[in-house]
């Protein structure tokens, strides 16, 4: 019995992706992460938690830093930096660096 690396890379790497270790590297849905992670609070929220109405009211730079330093940073917590920056523009219905109109 001889050892074949390129087997043993190939069971490997799809131990991790059955895992869900690879999601993380690869997901960057904000849909798909939002109803996931965020959606059973901001959908129907109670007490200070902001509607998701709410939260389109404000940009992806403001929505992140709750996630990565402030309030949400718990619950955000095992989300990829790619993954918190898809839920951002998601929330916010525009990516980062869009100009807003002031009226």
């Amino acid at each position: 019995m001889t050892f074949d690396v390129r087997r043993s890379f190939g069971v490997f790497a799809r131990a991790l992706l059955v895992s869900g270790v690879g999601r993380t590297a690869c997901a960057q849905d904000g849909a798909a992460v939002y109803k996931d992670t965020c959606s059973s609070c901001h959908d129907t929220p109670t007490g200070r938690t902001p509607s998701r109405e709410a939260l389109k009211d404000r940009t992806p730079e403001a929505i992140l830093p709750a996630m990565t330093s402030g309030s949400m940073q718990m619950q955000a917590m095992q989300l990829s930096t790619a993954e918190r920056r898809a839920v951002a523009e998601h929330i916010a219905g525009k990516p980062f660096g869009a100009v807003s109109a002031i009226g």
